[in-house]
């Protein structure tokens, strides 16, 4: 009598031993295909190898239709995955569509499909969503898995059955054992995340006893939690994919906490702050040198901090350890810089306080009321000398005692054809046939690049005074404020009242100009040395509170420095106060720019009555790169027409008393479509610098009226997340901006509305500064 099968794909004892192979050699394939599903390399290639054997075992009993089914997905989702991994998805289709055709019984072949699914699957390319490949995965080995069991003998049926039962109980016992770890750890867990922040925060703030104790604190309950969640209770999770990672993290961040909570806190054990208090003009140099040690250490251990968070991130991660990587993330890269230029000052700061000799520093007075594309025109200016420690001025001026020495002999600097096109028309010169014009001086800050404009200001330095500075500060009226905010006021016997951080801005860019011209310019020079005197003659406070007080005005350009050493340079950029044009385009910024400069055409000091309102709106396709943008700028003027003398309101151009005549520079890395000055279409000067496209035109805006320039730009940025770069001008009245970003359908990337006080950079994510 003949038995007829129940099962249309009979396997006999010869196709099981070729379905072993088949599975074999699909399990040790499948180790090479880069999966993680636990982080852990040994325990993701057991889990792949036996993961992928086991399909493709079951595979040689699962109907065509579920085989197909499988296939179909795999080839569906690595379309856009490489061309071999396209290619074993197309045979695995192919081969289940035979097996349905010929309606064959074929075991091994249906083995062969399966190993074939499962190595597409291992390396699929698909990421519409976070475990978009995952889920297809699990799907499509789920589909051919549980078919091909169910057709399988009841006796393997069973053991299937015990085995899947043994994996889930064994998953399960892993989460309560890691449940019951984070239980038992969790005070000293919330305890050392608290005061790890609050160090981080304190360490920023500059308390630093109150950040050691912190810290110390932090690192014994850390390394506690660490040890608890490292011990036998939370071994298994190790092996649980998803749990792995949220275990791995979790260790891993508790680790490198308690490490730098350590590492920091024995740093600041040996600070000292009180010894850095300049008193009379006296800075202890020797107690500068001791921090750079304990600076360079508390450096290391921030940083690590930083490197051990950026390595935990991950999606796998569940919302709460998210959030609280999130968290301690934005405060390590808040702290970071910061601790890189603490270690970078502790370590450059006395040699540029004069402890292996005198340094002599251009101190450059000033005023956006006459606007220039850096800051303002300068006034005044003193020469600072620093010798172990003790500073003094040696020398102080106006800036025609420094435009007189220029008409003496032919002088030529050394700087690029860039500055010469940029600022030939305004005094540069043109070597080597046109030496420079004693005008310079007061157009130097025309430069919107402090590095620049610190290198040209030396070298015209030394003509007149026989040797250059070792570096240049320039300070505006917003500069002296944050000044007296920290020696207190100064009282100049011209003026009634004293002069106070909440007057003085004002009084130097509005109240000083009802003095009679000469009058005014003996004033300006009793402020500035006032204020410098009052610096060289007080009990300062602790470095800390002297630079939390100063941070702004350093941050947003009205006090700015360059160095000629280039290490020293480095410092000034560290602490955010090299005022430095970005570069754009090669080793620079590769994203989307902005800039819109004034610079004072008249000449006059009417800027302190202007307002600017930019806007930029852009559509960008951020996997292509290509932005098309309109920069919009309305220049309101709020200048009288009577009531302040001619050097105030007037011109030398016979335009109306009141009359704004600005130099307007609109500054991107894309080509202009159209450039409009109130609708009317215009081809304004094209000119480039680091990397900046910039055209430039006079505007005239009358007294109590606006004009309004429109830009048309179309270019292209690195593709990928959209970022804009914006550089503000440190103008009397800060610029209003907005800012609407669309990603071309209408989509926002970037929404923002007010003023941008310093260099940043603007992104799905918010505003942060640019360094």
């Amino acid at each position: 009598m003949t038995v007829v099968p129940t099962r249309r794909n009979v396997i006999t004892p010869n196709d099981a031993i070729a379905i072993t192979v088949v599975a074999a050699l699909a399990g040790v394939a499948a180790a090479f295909a880069g999966c993680a599903p636990t982080g852990n390399p040994a325990v993701d290639a057991v889990l792949t190898v036996a993961v992928a054997a086991a399909t493709t075992w079951l595979a040689a009993s699962s109907p065509w239709w579920a085989l197909l089914t499988a296939a179909g997905l795999a080839l569906a989702a690595s379309l856009g995955s490489s061309l071999p991994v396209t290619a074993m998805a197309f045979a695995a289709v192919v081969g289940a569509a035979w097996i349905a055709a010929a309606r064959a019984n074929r075991p091994v072949i249906r083995a062969v499909v399966g190993a074939l699914t499962v190595q597409v699957l291992f390396r699929l390319d698909f990421d519409p969503f976070f475990l978009a490949s995952a889920a297809v995965a699990a799907v499509a080995v789920g589909v051919v898995a549980a078919t091909g069991a169910l057709r399988r003998q009841r006796y393997v049926r069973k053991r299937i059955l015990w085995v899947s039962a043994v994996v889930v109980l064994a998953g399960f016992a892993a989460c309560v054992g890691l449940g019951a770890a984070l239980l038992q750890q969790r005070t000293a867990l919330t305890s050392g995340y608290r005061s790890m922040l609050l160090g981080l925060e304190l360490v920023q703030t500059g308390d630093s006893d109150g950040a050691r104790a912190a810290l110390e604190s932090a690192a014994r309950d850390l390394d506690a939690a660490d040890s608890g969640l490292s011990g036998v209770l939370g071994q298994p999770a190790r092996v649980v994919p998803g749990l792995a990672q949220n275990r791995a993290a979790t260790v891993a961040l508790l680790g490198g906490a308690a490490m730098t909570a350590a590492g920091a806190s024995q740093a600041l054990a040996t600070v000292d702050l009180d010894r850095l208090r300049v008193v009379d003009g006296v800075i202890d140099v020797a107690a500068l040198s001791d921090l750079a040690q304990p600076f360079a250490e508390l450096d290391a251990a921030v940083q690590h901090f930083d490197r051990t968070l950026r390595k935990t991130k991950s999606d796998w991660l569940v919302a709460p350890l998210q959030e609280r990587i999130a968290t301690s993330l934005d405060r390590a890269e808040r702290i970071a810089p910061q601790s890189a230029a603490l270690a970078a000052t502790a370590q450059m700061g006395a040699d540029m306080l004069g402890a292996n000799g005198p340094r002599r520093y251009l101190l450059a007075f000033v005023n956006g009321a006459e606007a220039r594309g850096q800051s303002g025109l300068m006034g005044n200016w003193s020469e600072l000398t620093i010798d172990r420690g003790r500073m003094e001025v040696t020398r102080s001026g106006v800036t025609k005692d420094l435009s007189d020495a220029l008409t003496e002999r032919d002088v030529f600097i050394d700087q690029t054809d860039e500055f010469f096109r940029l600022l030939g028309p305004v005094g540069a010169g043109e070597p080597p046939d046109t030496g420079v014009d004693p005008n310079l001086w007061g157009n130097i800050t025309s430069s919107p690049d402090m590095v620049t404009v610190g290198d040209v200001m030396a070298q015209l330095y030394e003509v007149e005074a026989g040797y250059a500075p070792d570096g240049v500060v320039v300070i505006d009226p917003a500069g002296i404020a944050a000044l007296l905010a920290i020696t207190g006021p100064v009282q100049i016997e011209e003026l009634a009242e004293p002069l106070t951080k909440d007057n003085v801005e004002r009084f130097l860019l509005i109240d000083q100009y009802e003095f009679a011209d000469g009058d005014r310019k003996d004033l300006l020079a009793s402020v500035t040395d006032a204020a410098v005197e009052n610096i060289l003659r007080s009990t300062l406070p602790l470095p800390q509170q002297f630079a939390a007080t100063m941070a702004d005005a350093a941050l947003h350009g009205h006090i700015s420095a360059w160095a000629s050493r280039p290490e020293e340079q480095d410092v000034f950029e560290l602490v955010g106060m090299d005022a430095r044009l970005p570069p754009l385009g090669g080793d620079g910024w590769t994203g989307d720019a902005v800039a819109v400069l004034s610079d004072n055409a008249n000449p006059n000091k009417i800027d302190s009555f202007l307002e600017r309102d930019v806007t930029y709106a852009a559509a960008v396709d951020e996997e292509a790169g290509v932005v098309e943008s309109t920069l919009t700028v309305l220049l309101s003027n709020n200048a009288p027409s009577d009531g302040f003398e001619d050097y105030v309101i007037g011109n030398a151009y016979g335009l109306p008393r009141g009359t704004n005549r600005t130099l307007l520079s609109v500054m991107s890395p894309h080509e202009v479509v159209e450039f409009r000055v109130d609708g009317v279409l215009l081809n304004p000067l094209q000119l480039t610098t680091h990397g900046w496209n910039v055209r430039q035109f006079l505007l005239y805006v009358p007294p109590g009226g606006s004009t309004t320039v429109q830009v048309d730009y179309r270019g292209t940025i690195k593709p990928g997340p959209y970022q804009l770069l914006l550089r503000p001008q440190p103008l009397p009245n800060a610029d209003e901006v907005t800012i609407e970003v669309d990603d071309g359908a209408g989509a926002p990337i970037v929404r923002y509305s007010g003023p941008v006080l310093r260099r940043s950079v603007l992104d799905a994510e918010g505003i942060s500064a640019w360094r």
